[in-house]
This record gives structure tokens, C-alpha cells and sequence, in this order.
């Protein structure tokens, strides 16, 4: 069974007496964490947007900073939940931060899914917090390929994009022959990569942490697909409820909290020696995940959400905005 502890069980926050304005930002409405969190958040009596990012205008002004809508100000806003794609990243963060200079509290602020989101910084940060990690290196020189594999402990390595999720940009490479290869072809598209230590687990699988709030809520282990080392999801690889060793449950916590993220999805490898954080994700999914815990993740995502609401007295009623 997924661990649950007994204070990870979500009693209805105080700002759900009042009804909030929450605005989510997605580049569709019918993405399954984007609709569950809509869902919630009517279900609890608030008032919910989904804006996709795309369609968001930033003006910059002192004093006075605003975000519009397909032509409309958004005035009512008590609390921003961001589901920033990996596409739209930059522009994304840009949205972020312009809500929290207009004081509106967000849900991961846009400098903890700036540090997620660059896979280096990421390790640099959790590294630098002792918070055990494979062994890395950056490279962008073909020359300095044969010594960047020496310092992770030799081949076979993993070589990664310094952004990329749900598996895509992780390679495995086996060989010498195929590692410079795959650094051949990003030196052209001058892309520097990360090679790291190649960690063997004897099963091709690894954990998902989900941590809302400042609790691990759920967990899952996920296992690889046959033929393939990513056990993503995304990538085949099938979801198991797991009993988080409380080890672990430090160690995701910890790398949450190097970060500054508020809601994050921590991928752990457990090897016969010990357990290290491979990636930390700003906007994990919950489709897979809920579908092995008995915990309503979306609810406790809400909650979290408006325990950030500070209501104001000239909280504005402005103008209605139809975003659907």
C-alpha cells in the first residue's frame, strides 16, 4: 500500500468557508491533472479559470503590473496554480512571476520551477544541500567525452538534455561508439548535455514521491517497460503501489525543500547501497499515481493552494472573463 502517514490526510482548509478565485495555468483544460484540479476546486464551492499560457498578455508597468486574457485584465485572482509545459518554459515562468509581482500567491513559484526545470542547476543545488545524487558532468566539448565517462565510474552512462521530462532526452549509452555519437549530434545542435553515473537496480524501476505542502502524500514504484531502462510512465513503464521506507520519505522532503517547490513529484533510485534523487518535477501528473493510493492527491493539491490565499480587503470584483 502506498504510504499514507496519519497527518498526510487532508481536513478541509479554513479558506474553503469563503470561495476562492483560482486560476490555473495549462495549455489545455482537458490534460487529466488540469481537469481533476478543476473538478476539486468546484466540488469544494471556488470559483476556478483555466488560462492557457499562450493566449496570456504581460504588461509591465511600475506600480501597477497586469496580466490579460484574450483582451480581458484579470482582476480576479486569489491564488495561481502553474502547470507550465516543458514546451512553453520561459514564457511560462515569465506568466509566474508576473502574478507574484502583482502580490497574488502561486502555487511553486517561478523560481523553484526555474531551478526543476534545468536538470544541471537541479543536481548542483540538491548536491550542494548533501542530498545524495548520481555522479554528473556537463559536457559540451567532444574532447572532453572520454573524461567526462571516467569521472561518473565508466560505461555504460545516461546522457541527458539539460531539460526534457516524462523520459524524453535520457539515452542510455552502452558504449563508448554510441556515447560519442549521441554528444556528436548535440555538439552540432549545440546543446551541451549531462553524462551521468549509470545506477543498476537489478529491475529497471525507480520511485515516485509525490509531495504536496510539505508532506509525501503518495508513492509509487515504477517499473521499466521490457527492453527499456526509463521506467516513465509515459515511456510504458507500469505503475505499483509502494511503502515509502521512511529514509526515503526524508530524502524526498529534503530535495523538495533544497528547491523551494510547494508541489513536486521526486523520482528516487534505490540501489543495494543507498537511495539518491534523480529528478524533481514541478507538475507531476496524477493520473497513474492516484490510480495506486487510496489519497485524494487533487484535494490536497487545492487545499495546499488556498492555505497561500491571503484575503484582502480590496480584493477587486472586477470583470467577468470567459476563458472556456
Amino acid at each position: 500500500m502506498a504510504f499514507l502517514p496519519r497527518d498526510a490526510r487532508f481536513a478541509p482548509a479554513v479558506a474553503r468557508q469563503h470561495p476562492a478565485h483560482i486560476i490555473i495555468l495549462s495549455r489545455r483544460l482537458g490534460f487529466h491533472t488540469t481537469q481533476k484540479l478543476v473538478e476539486t476546486a468546484r466540488r469544494l464551492g471556488h470559483s476556478v479559470r483555466v488560462l492557457d499560457p499562450i493566449h496570456c498578455l504581460l504588461h509591465v508597468v511600475q506600480g501597477k503590473p497586469a496580466v490579460f486574457y484574450r483582451g480581458h485584465r484579470i482582476t480576479k485572482a486569489d491564488v495561481v496554480i502553474p502547470r507550465i509545459g516543458v514546451s512553453i518554459t520561459d514564457f511560462g515562468l515569465a506568466i509566474v512571476s508576473q502574478f507574484e509581482a502583482m502580490g497574488i500567491p502561486v502555487l511553486n513559484r517561478a523560481h523553484a520551477i526555474a531551478c526543476s526545470r534545468n536538470k544541471l542547476h537541479c543536481l548542483q543545488l540538491l548536491a550542494g544541500s548533501g542530498i545524495a545524487t548520481p555522479a554528473s558532468v556537463m559536457v559540451k566539448n567532444l574532447g572532453d567525452l572520454d573524461k567526462a565517462v571516467a569521472l561518473v565510474g565508466g560505461l555504460p552512462v545516461i546522457i541527458k538534455t539539460l531539460q526534457g521530462s516524462q523520459g524524453i532526452g535520457v539515452m542510455l549509452a552502452e558504449s563508448r561508439a554510441v556515447a560519442r555519437a549521441i554528444l556528436e549530434t548535440m555538439v552540432v545542435l549545440n546543446q551541451p548535455v549531462i553524462v551521468q553515473e549509470y545506477i543498476c537496480n537489478g529491475h529497471g524501476a525507480d520511485i515516485r514521491a509525490i509531495v504536496v505542502g510539505g508532506r509525501v502524500i503518495a508513492a509509487m514504484q515504477r517499473v521499466a517497460e521490457k527492453d527499456d531502462f526509463r521506467a516513465n510512465v509515459h515511456r510504458g513503464g507500469n505503475g505499483q503501489s509502494f511503502t515509502l521506507s521512511a529514509e526515503d520519505r526524508r530524502l524526498a522532503l529534503a530535495a523538495v525543500k533544497t528547491v523551494g517547490l510547494d508541489v513536486a513529484g521526486v523520482d528516487i533510485l534505490t540501489s543495494q547501497h543507498k537511495s539518491m534523487v534523480l529528478e524533481i518535477n514541478s507538475s507531476p501528473g496524477i493520473k497513474a499515481i492516484a490510480a495506486t493510493t487510496p489519497t485524494d492527491i487533487a484535494t490536497a493539491i487545492i487545499d495546499t493552494a488556498l492555505s497561500l490565499v491571503r484575503r484582502r480587503p480590496d480584493r477587486s470584483t472586477g470583470e467577468e472573463m470567459n476563458i472556456y
